[in-house]
Order: structure tokens, then C-alpha cells, then sequence
């Protein structure tokens, strides 16, 4: 594989989960990748540690937090500017396998159509583990419903999805030239499930690579109520802009109880916790 390929990393929050993210890329021997971080932590001595880690080829500091989207789409302007034809946007709270890029580049070259994939991303809820295989838009009620199993088995085949997990997603280079990047109002939350309906509408298609698969940490960042806040407002956001006419009022009314029901009994759990003490 000859291919130049650029691995985008967001820093925010504690270095410890970003220099682990660093050191299982150490790990892949080909192909061949230049990593290049954006801080948006803005931290001087966090600066330092990035700069002086072997796995880093570039570092951008921005003059304020940009978010996701704004903080990948100054690293797509960057990576577009290395000449890039394929950009890999990876978390920092993520741990890769030896071969992960590998399986996702063997399809992604193979397959015109495709402009977008992800791995299967191990991950836990409540001491559970489960395995993110994508994800589909339920239209009627404007949600975008992740794929989950508890077991991971190997898949020959890659599989369509309406979106991919954007904490490890796999781009070529046209589809950012045609599309634009991330859509900074978004700022934080659902921003890759809007990037993959308009890839979609721009006549690309995404994909699931089940021979592919990372660990991911999740939410090392963001608190409930800033959760729950971005997600509400983005949820609105995406009935407004790709679900279709007949299902919006719908759609609108269930985000507008889902989300604040969801912030009620977190905060009524948390409370009887309390008490029990």
C-alpha cells in the first residue's frame, strides 16, 4: 500500500488517555501514517508531552477549544495539505489493534463506492462488554440507534451502514474534498452521523469493517449534564436537516422527551443513591 495516510487525534482532557492512544499506534508497523494532534485541552505542559512523543508527526494548537468538528477540520485542512488520500479520525480515548488499519485500507481500495468505514469498537457499559457494529437512523423517531452485540465474531463481509462510530472512522480523501468536513454548529455529539447522511446524499457509502476492531475507553470528557445538552440540541438538529417530512413533527416531540428523561432519571438515581448511604 502506497497510499499517504493521515491519523487525526483530538486531545482534551487527561493526558494519560491520549499517550496511551499514541503508544498502541506505535504498535502498527505498515502501512505507513502520519499522526497529527489537535490540542484543544490548551494546555502549555500538555503541549510539551505531545511534542515529545515518537508517534507524533505534527502538532496543531488553535486559538480556543474548536470541538470535534472544529478540531477535525483543522486537522482535514492540514492532512488535505500533506496531500492525504485517506484521514483516519481516531479518538484519543481509544486503543488500537496491530492490524485494525490494515483491514480497514484492504476494503476501502478494493471498494470504489465506499468513502467512509469503521471498525467494530469494543467498548463497556455498566461492567459490560459490548461491540459496536455501526449504526442506522430509526427515521420515525429522528434517533441514531447504534448496532450493539456481546459477542464479536469475524465477518468476511463489510456491511452498510447508515453511519459508523466517528471515535475511529476511515475517510478517503474525496469525500472530504466534496463534503466539507464536519459541520462545526454541531460543536460536540452526533456531528459524525450528520457526516455520514451527507456523505450518503453525495452519493458515497459507508461501512462496517467487521474484520477491524478497536477498544474504546468513552467519555473521558464530557460531564452527563454537557451529554445531554449537545445531544438534545444536535438531535434537533439532524430531524431539521435529513429526516424525511413525514416523520419530523414525530420525531421533534420524541427527542424533546427522550433527552431531558433521560437527564431526570440519572440525577433521581444519583439522589436515592445518596439517601442509601
Amino acid at each position: 500500500m502506497t497510499n499517504k495516510i493521515s491519523i487525526i487525534i483530538l486531545h482534551f482532557g487527561a493526558w494519560i488517555h491520549t499517550k496511551e492512544c499514541l503508544d498502541s499506534l506505535l504498535k502498527i508497523k505498515n502501512p505507513k501514517f502520519k499522526v497529527i494532534i489537535i490540542d484543544n485541552s490548551l494546555d502549555k505542559e500538555i503541549q510539551e508531552k505531545i511534542k515529545n512523543h515518537s508517534r507524533v508527526d505534527q502538532l496543531l494548537i488553535p486559538e480556543k477549544n474548536l470541538g470535534f468538528a472544529g478540531g477535525n477540520n483543522l486537522g482535514i485542512k492540514t492532512a488535505l495539505e500533506n496531500e492525504s488520500d485517506y484521514i483516519l479520525f481516531l479518538n484519543n480515548d481509544t486503543l488500537v489493534s496491530p492490524d485494525f488499519l490494515t483491514n480497514l485500507l484492504e476494503v476501502m481500495e478494493k471498494e470504489e463506492k465506499l468513502g467512509i468505514a469503521g471498525p467494530v469498537i469494543e467498548h463497556k457499559v455498566k461492567d459490560k462488554t459490548l461491540y459496536d457494529y455501526g449504526g442506522f437512523i430509526e427515521w420515525t423517531k429522528g434517533q441514531a440507534k447504534h448496532l450493539n452485540k456481546t459477542e464479536y465474531k469475524i465477518e468476511k463481509d463489510w456491511q452498510i451502514r447508515h453511519f459508523v462510530s466517528g471515535c475511529c472512522m476511515l475517510t478517503k480523501r474525496q469525500i472530504l474534498q466534496k463534503i466539507k468536513g464536519f459541520d462545526e454548529t454541531f460543536f460536540l455529539y452526533l456531528e459524525d452521523v450528520d457526516f455520514c447522511l451527507r456523505a450518503k446524499l453525495a452519493g458515497f457509502e459507508i461501512a462496517l469493517i467487521p474484520q477491524a476492531k478497536i477498544f474504546h475507553k468513552g467519555s473521558q470528557s464530557s460531564t452527563e449534564l454537557t451529554k445531554i445538552a449537545y445531544s438534545l440540541r444536535n438531535s434537533l438538529k439532524l430531524v431539521k436537516r435529513h429526516i424525511p417530512k413525514e416523520y419530523k413533527f414525530r420525531a421533534y416531540l420524541f427527542n424533546l422527551y427522550f433527552y431531558p428523561s433521560i437527564f431526570f432519571w440519572w440525577n433521581l438515581k444519583r439522589l436515592k443513591n445518596l439517601l442509601l448511604k
